[in-house]
C-alpha cells in the first residue's frame, strides 16, 4: 500500500484483517467467506470515497498514482491480445478494457481487441444482456477457452 493506511481504501473491520487474510495461512474459500460480497459502500469491502476517487481518476488520490505506476496497458504487445470482459461488470468497468485496447493500439500494437462476453454468448453485438462481475467469470473462461480452441484449430488443425 505504498506505506499508506489500508483504511484509506478498505472499510473497517476488513482493513485490519488484510495482513492476516493474505499471509498464506488461508485458502481462497476461507478468505472469501471472511470478506463481504459487496464491493463498496458502508457494508462493502472498499470505502465509497475511495471507489469514487478511483473511478473518477482523481489525480490527488495516492492510490491512483500507484495504479498508474503499476499499469500494464502502456506497452505494445507483439502477439494478438483479447481483453475478455462483460459489459455489465459492476466491479471493473467495461470502459477500462476499451481504454486499455485503445492505449495498446496507440502504442503500436497491431492486434488488440475487446471481446464482450454478452455479445459472444448471444451472437449479437447489440445485445441488451448485461452480466455482473460474479455472473461473468465462468462465462468469460468459456469464451477464453473457445478463443484458444480456435487458435489451436487454425494453427495445428484440431
Amino acid at each position: 500500500t505504498y506505506n499508506k493506511p489500508t483504511s484509506d481504501l478498505v472499510n473497517y473491520p476488513y482493513d485490519s484483517m488484510l495482513e492476516r487474510l493474505f499471509d498464506g495461512s488461508m485458502n481462497i474459500d476461507e478468505i472469501d467467506a471472511t470478506l463481504p460480497h459487496r464491493v463498496s459502500g458502508d457494508d462493502g469491502l472498499f470505502r465509497d470515497e475511495a471507489t469514487q476517487k478511483v473511478l473518477s481518476e482523481d489525480p490527488n488520490f495516492w492510490f491512483n498514482s500507484a495504479l498508474k505506476a503499476n499499469d500494464v496497458a502502456y506497452w505494445a504487445p507483439k502477439t494478438p491480445v483479447r481483453l475478455i470482459q462483460c459489459m455489465g461488470d459492476d466491479v471493473i468497468p467495461f470502459s477500462m478494457s476499451t481504454k486499455t485496447a485503445d492505449i495498446m493500439s496507440s502504442m503500436g500494437a497491431q492486434d488488440v481487441a475487446v471481446v464482450a462476453v454478452e455479445s459472444t454468448i448471444t451472437q449479437n453485438p447489440d445485445t441488451d444482456l448485461r452480466l455482473g462481475h460474479s455472473e461473468c467469470a465462468t462465462k468469460a473462461y468459456l469464451v477464453a477457452g473457445e478463443i484458444f480452441a480456435n487458435i489451436r484449430k487454425d494453427s495445428i488443425g484440431y
